[in-house]
């Protein structure tokens, strides 16, 4: 998990000023939203589009940086409704130093300044005056609470603590991790491979609108289940992104999160504004308490370690967050059909007991897939859940409006809180 600073504040409190001092004293690139947004001008002319799009640039620079491993300061005037600062801190480890200053000195420093003529001409001038004010007094600058570290800097008659301390502090929480990975036994990754070996079938399969069950009922029955968008949501096996799509969509900021190479290079292509993680579910690189809500539609029992997958879902999750996941039956991945009629008959013939791999290989219209999972029990699902700290809130046995598997679930559906 890669460290980063975030220097916030309103316009005069001098954090451009102490930003460029830290990020010299810890050899630290500094992300300025106000150098950004002066490019922009220069190319693009003065207009609010460009201030939205100065944020929205270093943001993007921000996650590259934390996707290559790399610490950075990320300095701005940032406020505290801005959602994509907690994606930032859930896939980086946040380190935040918030500088404040009194009303007056805040407005005789901005007039002072544009008295001076030392800033872009495309930034505003006195008129953004009563803005400022209003801003500072109904407390909107600043950084959503990202459960991080925090330092407040004064900047009213200098800085205090001063500049030194500064730096030390942020030096030292900069070296503290705050990510505790559930530790897992090494496992050879047949289903993730076997995933990955046929993406780009399942790319074509899962985008063909209304070709499979997602897109005929399992979308409106998942999607019914999932509580109000919140903070962050996690897209727990997000494939090819097509429900965090939908779930962006209805209002959540979601972070996907795929084991796949191809698929996630897939979701991050067609949404560029849902960043996608490759990684393991059973190794999730989110700190701890980032999310309070996990989603993981027809994935969990894709996965070779589905209990410390559900133990990572757990982890990221705030005391309170939910879970909600879709997965194949156990009827259903237990059994098999006796013909293709509506009325033939279910047969396990097998003991449902034995937890085993299983691929299924579909044709159909022209497309072709290979889907290669788990069969667990009931009992699987709900005990490794329960092991994770879940409470089962909400169970649904999903069907076909018409067919054979209108008379049996085909689908399981599950909606549990963390205690």
């Amino acid at each position: 998990m890669t460290a980063f600073v975030i220097v916030c504040g309103p316009p005069g409190s001098g954090k451009s000023h102490l930003a460029s001092r830290l990020g010299r004293a810890l050899r630290l690139p500094v992300i300025s939203k106000d150098l950004i947004k002066e490019r922009l001008m220069d190319h693009l002319g003065a207009t609010a589009e460009v201030g939205e799009a100065a944020f929205e640039t270093q943001f993007a620079v921000a996650r590259e940086l934390l996707g290559a491993g790399t610490r950075f300061v990320l300095e701005g005037a940032f406020f505290r409704d801005q959602g994509a600062l907690r994606e930032l801190a859930a896939i980086g480890d946040a380190v935040v130093v918030e500088v404040t200053c009194d009303l007056d000195t805040l407005e005789r420093r901005y007039t002072e300044r544009h008295q001076r003529g030392d800033r872009h001409p495309g930034h505003r001038g006195l008129e953004a005056l009563p803005d400022l004010r209003r801003r500072v007094t109904e407390g909107l600058y600043g950084v959503p609470d990202l459960n991080r570290p925090l330092l407040r800097v004064d900047s009213t008659a200098g800085f205090a603590p001063p500049e030194d301390e500064v730096f030390r502090w942020a030096r030292a929480q900069l070296n503290a991790s705050k990510v505790t990975l559930t530790e897992t036994p090494a496992l050879d990754h047949n289903l993730l491979e076997a995933w990955d070996e046929h993406a780009a079938d399942w790319i074509r399969w899962a985008r063909e609108p209304g070709f499979d069950t997602y897109w005929r009922f399992g979308r409106a029955a998942f999607l019914a289940m999932l509580p109000p968008p919140g903070r962050l949501t996690l897209d727990l096996g997000c494939g090819e992104g097509r429900v965090s799509r939908d779930l962006r969509a209805a209002g959540h900021r979601v972070v996907g999160l795929d084991g796949s190479p191809v698929l996630a290079r897939a979701a991050r292509e067609a949404e560029t504004k849902v960043p996608v993680l490759v990684a393991d579910a059973a190794h999730v690189p989110l700190v701890d308490a980032a999310c309070d809500l996990v989603v993981a539609y027809m994935t969990i029992h894709d996965f070779d370690d589905m209990g410390s997958a559900l133990m990572e879902a757990s982890r990221v999750l705030t005391t309170g967050g939910v879970l909600c996941m879709g997965v194949v039956h156990p009827i259903n991945s237990g059994g098999n059909f006796t013909g293709d009629e509506d009325d033939a008959a279910l047969v396990i013939d097998r003991s449902y007991f034995e937890s085993r791999k299983y691929v299924d290989r579909i044709e159909r219209n022209g497309l072709k897939m290979t889907l290669s999972s788990r069969h667990h029990t009931l009992e699987d699902y709900c005990t490794s859940m329960v092991d994770a700290g879940f409470v089962i809130e909400a169970v649904r046995e999903v069907t076909s409006p018409e067919g054979r598997w209108a008379r049996v679930p085909m689908f399981l559906f599950i909606g549990a809180v963390k205690r």
